[in-house]
């Protein structure tokens, strides 16, 4: 059985006549042509990812070390007193937050960001490195250097 099947497959490939094996050929040609054009294509998305990969590198790299000092390896206190720094204002905690949100995913997705992030704050107040102060008619308390 397994000679037959040899036998046949051979009969196959093989080329009895000059127009066969020509035909053969064309087949084969035609087949290496859409072959090479689908990995053309493919190389050429490649490359476009690649592009697109290393883009999405330089954001994140922007993203995770902006050119502005921001250090996510900071202390808390450290964070609370450079988004104070920055904002050249008193704010509020929710404002503290809002600006902290963009940099920070743990206090993005905490679950209650205004006591995790009281309890942050009580310790630079308490420190003196933070006062506190309340404004008439103003929900709250504003922080400020």
């Amino acid at each position: 059985m397994r000679d037959t099947y040899t036998r046949l497959r051979a009969a196959k490939t093989k080329a009895d006549t000059p127009q066969e094996a020509e035909e053969l050929q064309n087949k084969k040609d035609l087949r290496l042509q859409s072959a090479y054009s689908l990995l053309k294509d493919a190389y050429l998305e490649v490359q476009k990812l690649q592009a697109e990969i290393k883009t999405l590198k330089e954001k994140l790299t922007q993203y995770e070390s902006p050119a502005d000092g921001y250090r996510k390896d900071a202390t808390w206190v450290g964070k609370i007193v450079f988004i104070l720094q920055r904002a050249e204002r008193p704010l509020q905690s929710k404002e503290m937050i809002e600006l902290l949100e963009q940099r920070e995913p743990l206090l993005r997705h905490h679950h209650d960001k205004q006591k995790f992030f009281s309890a942050l704050l009580a310790m630079p107040v308490k420190h003196g490195r933070v006062r506190r102060e309340k404004r008439k008619g103003e929900r709250g308390y504003f922080y400020s250097l």
